[in-house]
């Protein structure tokens, strides 16, 4: 039995002189249902400021601008969003586009790690973000060791990268294995309690008969 053909909506939200974008294969009252639960969650996004800004929900104006058999899964259903999406339109409430190749997502990542190093509240508000994560990992022993092992991996890869790029030198490497040991034996003095000073009036008085 063939299963049945999943219709795609791109549809499209004019809030003031803003507007947005997005695709869903659900009806469109569930996904604008979801808007709602996720303004509800995420209200500084800048789509839910713009409603906020501009009357709220009620003066938002939805409308289906693009529907077809979707036969290829969500990819295709982003490659039909992204025809709709101006990001260089500074009305256009997309942050991104809606599908990007391993290409477009180099350049994403390159121009959201500029913008983050540029500006200082987002640097700190990220560094503030880092901090409570690895607290939390760090109260996680299962948590603990899967970003353990999850770090060891992504090291090997820089390090084969690396080698491939600009082959280390055995001087390079000698450099490079005594810094990793004064940097563990370092950790591992830390890590050792202090052993308190003895007291030796009272082991000799607990040794020692008294007259």
């Amino acid at each position: 039995m063939s299963s049945l053909p999943i219709v795609g909506l791109v549809y499209k939200l004019t809030i003031g002189d803003y507007w947005y974008v997005g695709s869903t294969t659900e009806m469109m009252r569930a996904r604008m249902e979801g808007h709602y639960e996720a303004c509800k969650k995420y209200p500084d996004r800048k789509i839910f400021k713009a409603i906020a800004d501009n009357g709220g929900w009620g003066k938002v104006k939805v409308e289906v601008i693009d529907m077809f058999i979707n036969l290829s899964g969500k990819k295709s259903l982003r490659e039909r969003e992204n025809k709709h999406i101006v990001l260089t339109d500074v009305m256009c409430l997309n942050g991104m586009k809606a599908y990007a190749t391993k290409e477009d997502k180099k350049e994403q990542d390159k121009l959201y790690y500029k913008q983050r190093c540029e500006n200082p509240e987002l640097l700190a508000k990220a560094k503030e973000q880092r901090k409570e994560y690895i607290k939390l990992v760090e109260a996680d022993p299962v948590k603990k060791k899967h970003r353990r092992v999850l770090h060891n991996a992504a090291a090997k890869r820089l390090r084969a990268k690396k080698s491939i790029e600009s082959p280390e030198t055995k001087e390079d490497k000698e450099k490079r294995l005594a810094y990793h040991r004064e940097y563990y034996r370092k950790k591992r003095a830390e890590a050792k309690t202090p052993v308190p000073p003895i007291d030796e009036t009272a082991v000799n008085e607990l040794i020692l008969p008294s007259n």
